[in-house]
């Protein structure tokens, strides 16, 4: 865990890190060719292959992941919340919430996206 990352961290409840650093792991392992980030005064962990893709929003009570071109993005399961113009979201409130190989596919395409600007719609 980078000290950037805990030092944004140490800002929230136990709860919301402990989702943000679950989150992080996930995109860790389904992304690990992305540079990973830390805005402190935006309060994100960011994320980039060839652009800005995705970032980890922490809040009081949830933890967001944003997908900056997630309109492009399939979603099979309907689970992604609109965040603007192109931006996404899944939002967690509770750690339960995140499921390791739904959100993977999620951060597999979003990666693959970014990286070729185009998505084979497998997930």
């Amino acid at each position: 865990m980078s000290v950037e990352v805990e030092e944004l961290l140490s800002e929230y409840d136990e709860k919301v890190a402990r989702m943000a650093r679950a989150l992080r792991a996930v995109v860790c392992t389904a992304a690990p060719d992305a540079e990973e980030s830390v805005q402190i005064g935006w309060a994100t962990i960011g994320y980039r292959i060839e652009h800005h893709f995705m970032v980890i929003v922490p809040r009081a009570d949830h933890v967001r992941l944003r997908f900056e071109a997630g309109v492009e993005l399939p979603d099979p399961d309907r689970i992604l919340e609109p965040g603007g113009k192109r931006c996404t979201n899944l939002i967690f409130h509770e750690p339960e919430e995140i499921d390791w190989l739904q959100v993977s596919r999620y951060v597999q395409n979003a990666a693959e996206f970014d990286r070729w600007g185009e998505i084979e719609r497998v997930a």
